[in-house]
């Protein structure tokens, strides 16, 4: 009888244990398997946008896929995942575990809901809104990397899907009147397309005339005296047929056709524009130089920090 009596007590006190075990494993996420570690993000210091300065923007998103080295194929658990951006750490909106197939982690930005791997919705705002894409980089090597359990790492390195366009302009001396430019318009370029991920070609969907607003209107220096200079992003493009621009100068347009140069991705496109004494404007064929920053620490909108 006593002997019943110690079982009874004993599987009373494990009983209690025994629903915490239970408890503890029903807790445990679900895709947290055994050999499974979670995958961390950084940004490569070499990237940056020339809009917004030596780095990503603070406080914004960009996407990532998975995509299996030995297949080439999507996972799914690793599609379009957000990545926060913050003093130059990277968040994930969710977590992504690896496991031993080595995967190449692909990027772009900015973060878009619908976008898929190969196809992000690339939309121009007045030659403001930037585009990257990169992937899990190697710098040592100068090659793609992939992530696995065994190196959990990805350091993202992005490359522009934009060309830059630059106009320096100034007035000859026997120019009558301010040369007061308010406002751009370039006629016949891409406004809209998608974005390859993984290669950063974009596709053009939609074309037509793109304003760009001037942040300090002012009037243009005389010939020697100093220069004006302006920029906008465009969609990369070998059509260069019809291509103009519009300059609000004065209070009135003058219309101006762009040399006939094709604007590639990572490519920085410099006009110079001489506006004379009859209001005509004469503009030079444009200089092509790598889109990237020189030694100059800090950087700010609006500066001539480029490769000249």
């Amino acid at each position: 009888m006593k002997k019943n009596l110690l079982y009874r007590a004993a599987a009373f006190c494990a009983l209690p244990l025994l629903l915490a075990a239970c408890s503890q494993q029903d807790n445990e996420p679900m895709n947290l398997e055994e050999g499974r570690v979670p995958l961390e993000i950084s940004v490569s210091t070499d990237t940056r946008t020339i809009i917004n300065g030596t780095t990503l923007p603070d406080l914004t998103n960009f996407g990532i896929f998975g995509v299996t080295q030995a297949t080439g194929e999507l996972q799914e658990d690793i599609e379009n995942v957000s990545v926060e951006y913050s003093k130059g750490e990277c968040t994930l909106s969710r977590e992504v575990f690896l496991d031993e197939r080595p995967t190449f982690i692909y990027a772009y930005y900015p973060y878009d809901e619908t976008a898929t791997l190969n196809s992000v919705p690339v939309s121009m705002n007045g030659g403001a809104n930037d585009y990257l894409y990169g992937c899990s980089y190697d710098l040592a090597s100068g090659t793609n990397a992939t992530v696995s359990n065994a190196q959990p790492h990805a350091t993202i390195y992005f490359k522009h899907a934009l060309a830059q366009i630059r106009l320096i302009a100034y007035k000859t001396a026997d120019y009558e009147g301010e040369a007061y430019v308010a406002g751009f318009v370039v006629n016949g370029v891409p406004l809209h397309g998608t974005m390859d991920a993984t290669t950063g070609s974009i596709i053009d969907t939609e074309w037509g005339d793109m304003p760009f607003n001037i942040t300090n209107p002012s009037n243009l220096y005389v010939e020697g005296e100093g220069t004006n200079t302006y920029r906008f992003l465009a969609i990369p493009t070998e059509k260069v047929l019809n291509r103009t621009m519009l300059i609000e100068l004065d209070g009135e347009y003058v219309m101006v056709p762009l040399p006939a140069t094709v604007w590639e991705a990572g490519q920085q496109y410099t006009y110079t524009l001489v506006v004379d004494k009859n209001h005509n404007v004469l503009v030079t064929e444009g200089e092509i130089t790598p889109w990237e920053n020189n030694t100059q620490e800090e950087i700010t909108v609006g500066d001539d920090n480029y490769v000249e």
